[in-house]
């Protein structure tokens, strides 16, 4: 169903929420565009650094035609 802007971003965000299945142990980066650009390099640091820190799970969190609900970009580890 059509929803307003504001209720399809929370709804988007809840179902992201539920695909992460190791919630807390894994790392987790919200594709937006205010966030933060890194290289290729920056990035493999990031993951290698975290994998050496026994993480084994990444997620990557990207939006809809919206973009991402504020409070999912706040809950992630790098944006």
């Amino acid at each position: 169903p059509k929803l307003p802007s504001d209720k399809r971003l929370e709804a988007e965000a809840e179902k992201l929420r539920a695909a992460i299945a190791c919630k807390g142990q894994g790392l987790t980066f919200a594709l937006d565009s205010r966030g933060k650009q890194l290289t290729s390099e920056q990035l493999a640091a990031l993951i290698g650094k975290a994998a050496t820190g026994g993480v084994t799970q990444v997620n990557f969190l990207i939006g809809g035609q919206d973009g991402l609900a504020a409070s999912l970009v706040k809950e992630a580890d790098h944006v």
